[in-house]
């Protein structure tokens, strides 16, 4: 499968060493021993580290235990072809997510487009030149850095929100967030969701928009009220009186929207001079 290619790195990518060198892990799976040894060359005058494999098969367990940033694979290889290499790779929760190009002579278009659908990334046809090869290199892993950055973010978000949400269940005293843009209630605990006795599904986020405060007989607008509020109310639901709770009410803002939290507590005696409400 081999051809001639332009060996010769300094002729075709001259201005190379004036661009930031990578530091980046690329496997190159190839038959060919040449071509391994050429790819070694260019890739490394970047700052690349590589790492081969000679069939499929070997390149699929080489990817695993290195976790390589980018993968250079020939398509036709004896043991495992690389097309087959690569849809286990895509199958593999751990190498997934490597990008994968493959490398391969004008014939084998047709097999590429398979490994395209398979996850691949792209495909390269032999003979290529060295500065066209880098380019995609480079192009493939700056995606894959983003890739990876976002993948990082993505994991604290998630991190922080598992902590704050086992924060919010473990309350003592059912919550309530309210957007009074959208006139909906966007979130509830499990502990409001006992208080109140809602039962999934027939019990929705928006059912609870028909509870009703009260004070001594007079309907306390909380779903409207723009300040705060700390005061001892009766609550109830679709007609069913629910019982006496301390409510509180506080407004918040967060990224230019101002959103209300809704505190609501078993009865407490709060003393004839509750702190009432504060507009």
């Amino acid at each position: 499968m081999g051809q001639h290619m332009n060996n010769d790195p300094a002729q075709d990518n001259s201005d190379s060493a004036e661009e930031d060198m990578v530091r980046a892990t690329v496997l190159v799976v190839d038959d060919e021993a040449n071509i391994v040894t050429l790819l070694q060359t260019w890739l490394e005058t970047i700052g690349c580290e590589v790492q081969s494999a000679s069939d499929g098969e070997t390149g699929f367990e080489k990817a695993r235990e290195i976790n390589p940033d980018l993968i250079l694979m020939d398509g036709m290889m004896p043991r495992m072809s690389g097309f087959d290499a690569c849809r286990r790779l895509k199958e593999d929760e751990a190498t997934r997510d490597i990008p994968v190009i493959f490398l391969t002579v004008q014939g084998e278009v047709k097999d590429v487009v398979k490994g395209l659908e398979l996850g691949a990334h792209g495909y390269m046809t032999k003979p290529f030149k060295p500065q066209e090869l880098l380019a995609r290199v480079r192009s493939t892993l700056k995606i894959k850095q983003i890739q990876d950055r976002l993948k990082v973010h993505t994991q604290k978000l998630r991190q922080q929100w598992n902590w704050m949400h086992g924060v919010v269940e473990s309350l003592p005293m059912g919550l309530l967030v309210y957007d009074p843009e959208l006139e909906k209630i966007v979130y509830f605990n499990e502990r409001l969701k006992e208080m109140l006795k809602l039962e999934e599904p027939s019990d929705s986020v928006d059912s609870l928009k028909a509870l009703v405060f009260q004070s001594e007989g007079a309907v306390v607008d909380v779903w409207g009220r723009s300040g705060s509020l700390d005061q001892k109310l009766t609550l109830s639901l679709n007609g069913n009186s629910l019982g006496s709770y301390r409510v509180r009410l506080r407004s918040f803002e967060k990224n230019g929207r101002v959103g209300r939290q809704i505190l609501i507590e078993e009865s407490v005696d709060l003393g004839e001079a509750s702190t009432g409400a504060g507009d």
